[in-house]
C-alpha cells in the first residue's frame, strides 16, 4: 500500500504514533490531567444553574425544569428528586427525550448522562456528571495527540508537550468539572476536523462518507454550535476539492450533509424551534449586529479567553513573538519564510478554528467562553507552535524551552492551587441550611431554586412566596419562632418581609445568614 502523500510526506500510522515510548508518555500524560481534573472535582461544591439542569432534564420525572407556584407548599426531598434516577425508572431515555425538548439544547449529552446516572437510582452524585466529563476529556487529549501528528508528523514529542500543556491549564480543567457538554463537542468537533485533514488530499470512500454523516449527526445533536464549526471545515474542504477541479467529491460531499440534516429533522422534531424561535435564539437573532458591536462582543470574548487560558498573560506573549518576529526580519529572514510557510491541512486547522472563534463571539447573545471552547485544543497547539519557534531560538538547550513553555501555561492553575481549591462559602451554607432545617421557609419567587436545591432539601415545609401572599401560610407563619427566607438579589428585603411581620409582629430582627448567586438568604426571628 502507498504511503506517499500528494505533498510528499509520510502517512502516519497509528503503530508509528503509538510506539511504546510515545504510547508511555500518553499515558502519563492522560493520568496527570485526569488525576489533576479529578483533584478539582473532589472540592467542587457549587453547581451552576446549568449544571443541575443538565442532571434535573436527565433524569427528572416531574418535568426539566422546577415549575414552582406562588402560594404552594413542596417538601425539600420532592425537589432534590429531580435530579436523579428514580428506581425502578433507570435507562429511561424517552423521559430524558420529553425533559430535554424543554431546553435550548439537543439531546445527546443528557442522554449519556442519564446512562451514567441510571447505574447509582436513588442517589445524587457529582460524580455522575464530572466521571462523564473526564472520559471525555480523555478522549480529547487522545484525540489532540492524534491532530498534533497529523499536522506534524513524526513529531510525537511536540505532541505530548502540546497534550501535557493542555491537560494543566486552569480554563480547562474548569470545563472538565463543569457539568455540560462542552468536553463532549470538544470530541466531536476534534473528530471533524480529523476527517476533513484526512480527506483533504483524496476523495473519501464510502464508509468514510458514512462516518462523517453519523458525527455530524451527533455533533449536532450535541450543541448547536457545532454547525457553525462543521460548516467552515466543509467550506474549506470543498471549495480545496473545486480548486482541485474535483466536483465529484465536492457533490459527494454536500449530499453527506444533506441526509445528515435530514436525519436530525425526522429524528429531533423540536431542531427548528430550538434554534429559531426559543427564547435563546431569538435573543440571538434580534440583535443588531452593527460593525461595532461585533468588534466590542469579539474584544470582550477575547479578554475572558485571555483569563480564562493564559491568566491575563497574552500581552506578554504576543510582545515576546513580536519580538522575535522584528528579529528574524532583521537576522534571518528565510527562517521567517519557513516559519509562515504551512501547508493546506494546517491553514484548514488554523482558518476554520479562528472563523469559528468570530462567528460564535458574534452570533451569541450570552458572552460565555463555553461557547467557543470546541476551538480551544487549536488555539493551545497554534501556541505552543508558537511558543517553540520562540524558545528554540532564545535558549541554547530544548529542554529548557519546554520547560519554559509549560510554566507560561500552567502557572494560573499553579496559582489556583496555591490559594486552595475549599470553598468556605459553600461550608457556610450547607452549615446553615443544617442548623436551621427544622425552621420554615419561604422561598422568593423569580429565584432560579437550580442553585439552591441542595440547600432546599432539608427543609420539610417550604413556602414560595412573591412578597404579597404571606397569609395563603398565615396559621404557620403566626406559629414560628424562625422563618428562614430567600429574597430576590433585586429586591429590598426589608419590604419584601413587610406582609410576613403583618402576620406575625413578633418577627421583628432579621440576621442575613447567607448570599447565594440569585438570593439572599435571612432568618427572621423573634
Amino acid at each position: 500500500m502507498d504511503r506517499q502523500r500528494d505533498d510528499g510526506r509520510i502517512n502516519v500510522t497509528f503503530r508509528e504514533a503509538f510506539n511504546w515510548k510515545s504510547l508511555s508518555g500518553l499515558i502519563l500524560v492522560l493520568v496527570f490531567s485526569v488525576a489533576l481534573s479529578a483533584y478539582h472535582g473532589y472540592y467542587k461544591e457549587y453547581f451552576y444553574e446549568d449544571e443541575v439542569l443538565s442532571y434535573t432534564l436527565s433524569n427528572s420525572r416531574q418535568g426539566g425544569y422546577f415549575l414552582l407556584e406562588a402560594g404552594k407548599w413542596y417538601r425539600g426531598e420532592d425537589l432534590y428528586a429531580y435530579t436523579y434516577v428514580q428506581k425502578g425508572h433507570e435507562f429511561d431515555w424517552k423521559n430524558t427525550i420529553i425533559n430535554q425538548q424543554m431546553d435550548t439544547h439537543p439531546p445527546v449529552y443528557a442522554l449519556l448522562l442519564h446512562a451514567v446516572c441510571s447505574m447509582d437510582p436513588g442517589h445524587f452524585s457529582k460524580w455522575m456528571g464530572i466521571g462523564l466529563n473526564l472520559v471525555c476529556f480523555m478522549a480529547v487529549i487522545i484525540l489532540l495527540y492524534l491532530l498534533t501528528l497529523e499536522l506534524f508528523p513524526k513529531h510525537p514529542y511536540f505532541a505530548l508537550l502540546v497534550c501535557l500543556s493542555f491537560g494543566t491549564i486552569a480554563g480547562i480543567i474548569s470545563l472538565v468539572v463543569f457539568i455540560r457538554m462542552y468536553i463532549l463537542l470538544m470530541i466531536l468537533t476534534l473528530l471533524c476536523l480529523l476527517w476533513h485533514i484526512r480527506s483533504l488530499k483524496a476523495g473519501p470512500s464510502l464508509k468514510k462518507y458514512v462516518a462523517l454523516c453519523a458525527l455530524a449527526y451527533v455533533g449536532v445533536m450535541t450543541h448547536y454550535f457545532y454547525l457553525v464549526f462543521a460548516f467552515f471545515c466543509g467550506a474549506f474542504f470543498c471549495l480545496f476539492r473545486l480548486y482541485k477541479k474535483d466536483i465529484r467529491t465536492a457533490l459527494y460531499y454536500a449530499g453527506t450533509m444533506a441526509a445528515s440534516a435530514a436525519l436530525v429533522l425526522i429524528t429531533w422534531n423540536k431542531v427548528i424551534w430550538q434554534m429559531f424561535t426559543e427564547e435563546t435564539a431569538e435573543d440571538a437573532l434580534t440583535q443588531k449586529l452593527t460593525v461595532q458591536v461585533i468588534a466590542s462582543k469579539i474584544i470582550k470574548m477575547t479578554r475572558l479567553v485571555n483569563e480564562e487560558l493564559f491568566g491575563n498573560r497574552l500581552k506578554y506573549l504576543v510582545i515576546v513573538v513580536l519580538i522575535c518576529a522584528v528579529y528574524l526580519v532583521v537576522k534571518d529572514r528565510p527562517a521567517l519564510k519557513r516559519a509562515v510557510l504551512v501547508r493546506p491541512e494546517v491553514f484548514m486547522t488554523v482558518t476554520v478554528s479562528i472563523l469559528f472563534y468570530l462567528t460564535v463571539s458574534a452570533i451569541t447573545p450570552y458572552l460565555t467562553t463555553r461557547y467557543i471552547s470546541p476551538a480551544y485544543p487549536v488555539f493551545i497547539l497554534i501556541t505552543i507552535l508558537t511558543l517553540k519557534q520562540v524558545t528554540d531560538r532564545i535558549f541554547c538547550s530544548p529542554s529548557l524551552g519546554v520547560i519554559m513553555i509549560l510554566l507560561f501555561l500552567a502557572v494560573p492553575e499553579w496559582q489556583i492551587l496555591r490559594a486552595g481549591l475549599f470553598d468556605r462559602n459553600r461550608q457556610i451554607i450547607s452549615e446553615m441550611s443544617d442548623e436551621h432545617k427544622d425552621d420554615l421557609c419561604l422561598f422568593g419567587t423569580g429565584i432560579s431554586p437550580e442553585e439552591n436545591v441542595f440547600e432546599l432539601r432539608k427543609f420539610g415545609h417550604i413556602y414560595i412566596y412573591d412578597g404579597k401572599n404571606a397569609g395563603g401560610a398565615s396559621k404557620e407563619i403566626e406559629q414560628a419562632d424562625r422563618i428562614v427566607v430567600y429574597v430576590p438579589n433585586d429586591e429590598d428585603e426589608e419590604e419584601y418581609v413587610d406582609q410576613i411581620r403583618t402576620v406575625n409582629p413578633d418577627l421583628l430582627n432579621m440576621e442575613r445568614l447567607y448570599v447565594a448567586y440569585y438570593s439572599k438568604c435571612y432568618l427572621l426571628y423573634k
